[in-house]
């Protein structure tokens, strides 16, 4: 049997964007991204009625957004709840906005792609 050849994988350039978060009293600026991948996956597996919905949410927002390791989105998430969902929500909202731009982008080739088949 032939073995995957997983070279000819490219890595997606992510878009960033800055947002500011006022951690412990001070203000920083950071680069978040927005999920993908096996995030996307993670995501999707959350349950409507998980009682730890937006617990698991924004750990997994944290995480790929802010590209932290699971302890350290959780340190995060105990030290300053506050900073650490403002941040999540604006991971997911951006990764909304990634999401509906990729869709469109999707939509746009489907029409060329049948306005070239069909002339």
């Amino acid at each position: 049997m032939k073995k995957l050849d997983l070279s000819v994988l490219r890595h997606k350039e992510l878009p960033t964007k800055k947002i500011k978060l006022e951690i412990g009293q001070e203000i920083q600026e950071v680069d978040i991204v927005p999920i993908n991948g096996r995030g996307l996956t993670s995501l999707g597996l959350i349950s409507e009625d998980d009682l730890d919905k937006n617990a698991k949410l924004c750990l997994i927002a944290l995480m790929y957004g802010l590209k932290l390791t699971q302890d350290e989105a959780e340190l995060f998430m105990n030290s300053d709840t506050v900073a650490a969902d403002s941040a999540a929500a604006e991971i997911l909202n951006f990764t909304k906005e990634y999401q509906n731009e990729i869709n469109t982008a999707k939509e746009e080739i489907k029409k060329n792609i049948k306005k070239a088949i069909t002339k």
